[in-house]
């Protein structure tokens, strides 16, 4: 079981690994090219460095995210101490969330319905989140049982892998499927949840209350930001769906989504004055496109890309930035998409990218900033340029090359034509 006290990172050092020196010398003996900083948690120290008129609301930030992880860890630790146990016992593992919301809104009155609700509810995080990976189709959340299903991960609320949004969906569907007031309440609990988890420049990190490392980072990897600002865009066109949030929160959620969107076009990357495309994620402060997990190099990555511009061209009544920011990264697309190579498994190697005429397009999962190179995670924090070279375990376990931009492009093609070209 892991730990009931999470790492906390938000008051060391701006630079959280001292060896990061040593494995980039590594890195060059190994004839792969050294990796930028991979990312920089929000930490007091590099608050303090911003110029002074800006420090105030991220001062707040980080004391606020303190005193919510505070609250979280004491409940957790009074229900293990309730239950005599040492720590609460891991949450049932599930891969997705498994309802589908697309069904009749009459399915959540059906007992089934009612019972999958009961266990949604069960597992919001005292915050107001959810956790991701969990199996929500077997039981309520017992006493002395975790809200994570994970060893060694944390993500007590988390926007990774659709959760916590979709889980506001699905209990917004439930309250008005049943009147279950305790589903609108968990609902509102999201919404507060949301607002107090967004960073003062309009972003959001991965995991809220933030706990370091990359997480702190704004994540547009699994379509993270765009699923937080279709929901707030949604509760402020007060939907169907959402007609029960009182109308100053569906104001506010206006506001919050408009804030979101000017976040999302001020960390579009730009080369030599060009738009181009997003990182996977965005250091918090600065905005600037950083690395990941030790195999995701900091670049332009085009699946994340290509869903954030659709998320744009669905906007009504797109401003001149918003255009100019689908247009920039709509036409990078279509100059870095990939032709006449499949990715694929091969008898003997795994799968690689291999020749192959007439297929494609594809596209490198991330570029280099600045020259539009296919990069690829290598050993120790380092960026290779060939992905055969990658080990053959993270060839498998890791789309480097996606299709997935394509349909993406088809509604951009469709979007200028109805704009003129």
């Amino acid at each position: 079981m892991r730990s009931s006290t999470p790492p906390r990172f938000l008051f060391r050092s701006a630079c959280p690994f001292a060896f990061a020196g040593a494995l980039a010398l590594f890195a060059v003996a190994t004839a792969a090219v050294a990796a930028e900083p991979y990312y920089e948690p929000i930490t007091l120290e590099r608050v303090l460095a911003l110029p002074a008129s800006e420090q105030r609301p991220w001062l707040e930030y980080l004391a606020r995210s303190e005193k919510n992880f505070a609250i979280e860890k004491e409940f957790r630790a009074n229900e293990a101490r309730a239950a005599r146990i040492p720590d609460l016992k891991l949450a049932p593992y599930a891969t997705v969330f498994g309802v589908n919301l697309d069904q009749p809104i009459a399915w959540f009155a059906t007992p089934e319905g009612r019972r999958i609700t009961a266990n949604v509810l069960s597992y919001q995080t005292p915050t107001g989140g959810w956790s991701k990976r969990l199996d929500l189709g077997k039981e309520p959340r017992a006493p002395g049982t975790d809200f994570v299903s994970e060893h060694n991960a944390h993500y007590e609320g988390t926007f990774d892998n659709d959760s916590t949004t979709t889980q506001m969906r699905a209990v917004a569907r439930a309250f008005q499927a049943t009147g279950n007031a305790a589903a609108r309440d968990s609902f509102l609990r999201g919404l507060n949840y949301v607002f107090i988890s967004q960073y003062p420049n309009g972003g959001w990190p991965q995991i809220y209350p933030i706990e370091g490392g990359y997480h702190d980072a704004i994540p547009y990897n699994d379509d993270a930001v765009t699923n937080v600002l279709t929901l707030l865009r949604d509760v402020a066109a007060g939907g169907p769906d959402f007609d029960f949030v009182p109308p100053a929160l569906r104001r506010e959620a206006g506001e919050r989504a408009q804030r979101g969107i000017a976040c999302v076009l001020a960390s579009q990357i730009r080369v030599e004055g060009k738009l181009t495309g997003w990182c996977q994620q965005h250091d918090a402060l600065t905005l600037k496109p950083c690395a990941a997990r030790a195999f995701e190099p900091a670049g332009i990555c085009s699946a994340e890309s290509a869903s954030v511009m659709h998320f744009l061209i669905d906007l009504p009544n797109p401003s001149p930035a918003v255009v100019a920011a689908v247009k920039g990264v709509g036409e990078w697309l279509k100059k870095t998409a990939v032709r006449d190579f499949a990715w694929k498994n091969t008898p003997d190697n795994g799968r690689m990218l291999v020749p192959e005429a007439g297929a494609g397009p594809l596209w490198s999962r991330i570029y280099e900033v600045g020259t539009d190179k296919p990069i690829f995670g290598g050993p120790n924090y380092s960026v290779l340029y060939d992905v055969n070279k990658v080990t053959r375990e993270r060839r498998g376990g890791y789309n480097w090359y996606p299709n997935s931009p394509a349909r993406h492009l088809a509604a951009y093609d469709l979007w200028l034509k109805q704009r003129g070209g």
